[in-house]
């Protein structure tokens, strides 16, 4: 296998600086987080000096809780509110996991305190779920919130409560659930589908969610439920997906395919970018790592290293020269970004391997959720700075620590099945 061609470090950390700033411009602002994983969809937070310990007998740190209605999407944050989506089930069992039995709803709270500050219900589209109908976080502009329901259903709504517009998806389509977390650039909501034949990947007008384009792409067996991430590459932002079989960058602006990459991954974990490198995880397959510059199919060409990707729901994280990421059973594994050599493995009892980490600005990386929580010290050492334990995550085989945090104006927003948290300092 060929080695993929170098990019000088320098060049590489400039054309990340104008990249993010071509594609995050008039998204977010500083303090906030827009949507799953962050700002950049990385999980890196520009935060400095966050929580080191919360929870405990005291609940130590934790300056408001509230409780919500049931759901697994993750908080997002913007102009002081956090949004949320939830569904309500009017019969339990079985049922519970029926369409027709949901209510859906989009909730926002004032985050100085938790305030809930307005609440929209939608219909639920025709999509029946055999886990969740709020896998899916959803989205912000800071003029229009956006959310995908495991119903197969989406929404806009203005950052006052406000319904836009719905978009049922056809169907029902075979699937486990819809996980994959809506993306926004400039006037355009993607919507990443990879369970039918019908279409793959839809582009939605903002204000209208009206199609602008209907990406197909035949499927395979079992559909990918990752959340597509937008990356800079020079001048060219680029949309990349990790999809049954292959690993794809399009043109945000087009659709066109500006490369693809083959591998044998499937269902969950998402991508992560870091260092000039684009990983890609599965829950117990294969991830690889990929330098996104070449064109055409790049799977001889530009993958600069593969390994037996861990057993895991969470998105990995890049910081720096390492990569990190929580698996089974309470194993945090580090390896080098740059050869895929595996730095250390430690177990850590009770670390939390469904919800995505977050890494600050002063080197704390964040493994939190609401239940059991670890922050440790970035580097090629497994160095714990705290361990804490709120006892709010959801109590089941599937998922035993809650969805992702959020993090905006120095504080952690945790969402547990029913109820939501904000931890900072006192």
């Amino acid at each position: 296998m060929s080695q993929p061609r170098a990019v000088p470090p320098g060049l590489r950390r400039m054309n990340v600086l104008c990249g993010v700033a071509l594609l995050l411009c008039g998204v977010a602002s500083a303090g906030d987080w827009p949507q799953w994983r962050g700002p950049q969809r990385t999980g890196h937070s520009d935060e400095a000096d966050l929580p080191l310990a919360w929870g405990g007998k005291e609940k130590a740190n934790v300056l408001w809780k509230v409780a919500v209605d049931f759901g697994h999407s993750s908080p997002i944050v913007h102009g002081g509110r956090v949004f949320l989506t939830a569904s309500v089930s009017k019969a339990g069992g079985n049922a519970s996991l029926l369409a027709v039995n949901q209510t859906h709803r989009l909730v926002c709270y004032r985050a100085a305190d938790g305030t809930k500050l307005w609440q929209t219900d939608v219909e639920p589209g025709s999509w029946d779920t055999q886990f969740s109908f709020t896998a899916a976080t959803p989205v912000t502009d800071g003029k229009g919130v956006y959310a995908l329901f495991g119903s197969g259903v989406v929404v806009g709504l203005d950052v006052d409560g406000k319904l836009l517009w719905r978009k049922a998806l056809p169907g029902p389509f075979k699937a486990e659930w819809l996980s994959s977390s809506p993306i926004l650039w400039r006037d355009t909501l993607f919507v990443f589908c990879d369970v039918s034949n019908d279409f793959w990947l839809l582009a939605l007008d903002t204000k209208t969610g009206e199609v602008k384009r209907e990406m197909k792409r035949k499927q395979g067996d079992k559909a990918h439920n990752s959340s597509p991430l937008l990356i800079p590459v020079g001048e060219q932002p680029q949309l990349v997906v990790a999809a049954a079989g292959a690993v794809l960058a399009l043109d945000p602006a087009s659709g066109k395919v500006l490369w693809s990459c083959s591998w044998r991954g499937s269902r969950y974990p998402s991508l992560t970018w870091g260092d000039g490198l684009l990983y890609v995880a599965d829950d117990g397959g294969e991830g690889l790592a990929i330098d996104p510059t070449g064109t055409g199919d790049v799977s001889k060409t530009h993958v600069k290293w593969r390994h037996k990707s861990p057993q895991g729901f969470g998105t990995p994280l890049i910081v720096g020269a390492y990569l990190y990421r929580a698996t089974k059973p309470d194993l945090l594994r580090c390896w080098k970004v740059s050869d895929g050599e595996l730095v250390y493995e430690e177990r850590l009892e009770g670390l939390p391997t469904f919800p995505s980490p977050i890494a600050a600005k002063d080197g704390r990386l964040y493994f939190a959720g609401p239940g059991k929580s670890y922050v440790v010290k970035a580097g090629p050492k497994a160095e714990v700075l705290a361990f804490n334990v709120l006892e709010e995550g959801e109590r089941n085989e599937w998922t035993l620590s809650g969805p992702s945090p959020a993090v905006a104006d120095g504080r952690i927003f945790l969402r547990g099945p029913k109820v939501l948290l904000c931890i900072g300092a006192k």
